[in-house]
């Protein structure tokens, strides 16, 4: 449900920062990664850990200082099969609208909202809620009540990459963008804020803004599944 993935990307440090350079760099990249979706890959939740960053590039009549870093990203990145708790956010015909806390893209649609039994649930109209028929009671799936669930799909919406103000480019005659330590990283990341970030594992990766391109579809088939007060 949880995973890491390893980055790079370009961090600007303002001058007047220079003096807590790392602490810096690690606020770049929450501001640029965390609640933002890596399509394929799932939703940023934080940042793990800081591997290597590179020299400070300096630009004349620019005052900042860009570091090509390395790092790792926790990611909420559920997978098709596993079970989750969410809460109820939001009931209507056409299903349930579930939340972590953190993730609002949870839907339960209607056309699969039934039991382990196979008997579909029933909205009421009058309430705008759902229930489930067993024998002579209603079950009630209330607002904000937790469910558990099983993960059946995954959607990620074609997104629009978040841009920046890139830095201007090196002087003519400029030395090398130099790179961070061979170690770190095989694929050196663009010179501009405005490009994905670089996955280590090869390939880039597009950062985007909203976490409802990322849609988690579940269902309530199962024995033990749907609200917890069922069980």
């Amino acid at each position: 449900m949880f995973g890491i993935i390893e980055l790079q990307d370009r961090v600007e440090v303002r001058a007047f920062k220079f003096h807590s350079e790392e602490k810096e760099i690690r606020a770049g990249i929450r501001k640029k990664f965390v609640g933002k979706v890596l399509p394929g890959k799932g939703l940023c939740v934080g940042l793990h850990d800081l591997i290597a960053w590179g020299e400070a590039i300096l630009v004349p009549g620019h005052a900042s200082a860009f570091f090509l870093v390395r790092f790792r990203m926790m990611l909420f990145a559920p997978k098709v099969g596993e079970l989750m708790l969410a809460r109820v956010l939001k009931s209507s015909a056409e299903g349930l609208q579930l939340s972590t806390g953190f993730h609002t893209g949870i839907q339960i649609p209607a056309d699969i909202l039934r039991t382990s039994l196979g008997i579909p649930c029933v909205f009421d109209t009058d309430s705008q809620r759902w229930f489930w028929k067993y024998e002579d009671h209603k079950l009630w799936i209330q607002q904000f009540e937790t469910v558990r669930f099983r993960v059946i799909g995954l959607r990620f919406e074609t997104p629009t990459p978040i841009t920046t103000a890139p830095p201007p480019p090196p002087p003519a005659g400029s030395a090398a963008t130099p790179a961070v330590p061979a170690s770190s990283a095989s694929n050196p990341a663009s010179a501009s804020d405005t490009a994905p970030a670089t996955d280590t594992a090869g390939g880039t990766v597009a950062v985007v803004e909203k976490p409802n391109l990322f849609w988690i579809y579940g269902a309530f088939e199962d024995d033990g599944t749907g609200p917890i007060s069922w069980w």
